[in-house]
């Protein structure tokens, strides 16, 4: 195929896909039912949880599940450690700028808490 003709395929195909998408966006209907289609990405709100990052500085090591559990509740998720002997206890939060966060209480076997971590949620 000669330079020429790829050059023009590629233009036509840019073109048509140009028309499309102007043809999509200037739709109203179009642009609804795309809103719909799109996946939804639910943030929790502090009043939907007890954590905040008040009650997340109050976490220190040392404390027990029960002293946890009266603090900032029952944690939405749970995962163990086998090689480091700890459980996670995870607390979804919005912190003080609305980024959608997590709590994590780490504990060890024995229901101490070892540590803590709070991050960011990254979508």
């Amino acid at each position: 195929m000669s330079a020429a003709k790829s050059v023009c395929l590629v233009v036509a195909a840019t073109a048509t896909a140009l028309a499309a998408s102007a043809l999509f966006f200037s739709s109203t209907a179009s642009a609804a039912e795309a809103a719909h289609a799109m996946p939804r990405i639910d943030v929790f709100s502090s009043s939907r949880s007890a954590v905040s990052e008040a009650a997340s500085m109050k976490v220190q090591p040392g404390m027990s599940r029960d002293a946890i559990t009266a603090l900032i509740g029952a944690p939405a998720h749970t995962m163990r450690f086998p090689l480091s002997r700890t459980t996670a206890w995870d607390y979804p939060f919005v912190d003080s700028w609305g980024y959608a966060s997590e709590l994590s209480v780490v504990f060890d076997d024995g229901g101490t808490v070892v540590g803590k971590v709070t991050a960011r949620n990254d979508y």
